[in-house]
């Protein structure tokens, strides 16, 4: 079962998917468009534009919309139980419909916006899956991708969202900076429901909510270039995030060649 923006349960269809053991859906490395089953627009945050894609591997989908992304985050709580209280309700034999009426359902979302963007920017589905997504009694089929990129988010600057060539849960995204553009340009506006916002002792960003985290890894950041093709290796440089207020930019190193292209590359996962 997987949640649509609005938090409401819907059943994806597995019969047009070729999924794993550990991801019977086929969803843990695509994007997959949207074709309703998410909302045009997030009922709360319609100032993010319309929900273009999502990712559904953390349980709850990852929302990519015009102006940026949505981080859906749901906890589950329930009254704490006695001993007493755990045998008189294993004698009631109650169903499994009525302890969920029990829970506590805490939705939150996170809102992430590319400060000062273009607004021209233009939207790039790739790298197409064979099968297909349906969603509860709907007809439509949602396609699924493995790279999404926002081209010219910023002047000679591009957004790639895409999944790396291990298994591990989650996605990452490179911002290709074109030699000569400007890199400070790129900010990130954190809103919605977030509650803490903080870098761990590894330098990772975590956006905090009262139902939950999502974590974007320390950057690593590389020239791309003829050059460094001509080297045939790609020397990182050192990058850190930088928190001012309730934005978050790249801390390049003082001696940046501006001339290069450079790729600044987080991962990000579901805590």
């Amino acid at each position: 079962t997987t949640l649509n923006a609005q938090g409401v349960e819907q059943e994806p269809a597995s019969l047009y998917l070729q999924g794993s053991d550990h991801d019977i859906y086929g969803i843990s490395n695509r994007f997959i468009e949207n074709v309703g089953q998410y909302g045009e627009y997030h009922a709360d945050y319609p100032e993010m534009g319309r929900i273009l894609y999502a990712y559904e591997g953390f349980g709850i989908p990852v929302l990519f919309t015009e102006k940026g992304i949505i981080y859906l985050h749901r906890k589950l709580a329930g009254p704490t139980l006695t001993e007493i209280e755990i045998e008189e309700h294993k004698k009631k034999h109650r169903k499994k419909e009525e302890d969920i009426e029990e829970l506590n359902i805490i939705d939150k979302a996170i809102t992430i916006t590319w400060a000062g963007a273009n607004r021209d920017v233009e939207y790039i589905a790739e790298q197409p899956s064979s099968e297909y997504h349906t969603y509860g009694l709907s007809d439509s089929k949602a396609r699924a991708f493995g790279k999404l990129t926002y081209k010219n988010l910023y002047p000679g600057i591009d957004l790639v969202y895409n999944f790396p060539e291990d298994a591990r849960e989650g996605y990452e995204y490179s911002l290709v900076v074109k030699p000569n553009a400007a890199p400070q340009k790129i900010r990130m506006l954190i809103g919605g429901d977030v509650k803490k916002v903080r870098i761990d002792n590894n330098g990772n960003l975590i956006l905090k909510s009262a139902a939950g985290s999502t974590s974007e890894s320390l950057p690593v950041s590389y020239y791309r270039d003829e050059y460094s093709a001509q080297l045939k290796t790609t020397q990182p440089l050192i990058t850190a995030f930088n928190i001012s207020g309730k934005y978050i930019g790249f801390k390049l190193p003082a001696d940046y060649d501006h001339s290069r292209g450079l790729i600044i590359d987080p991962f990000v996962t579901g805590t």
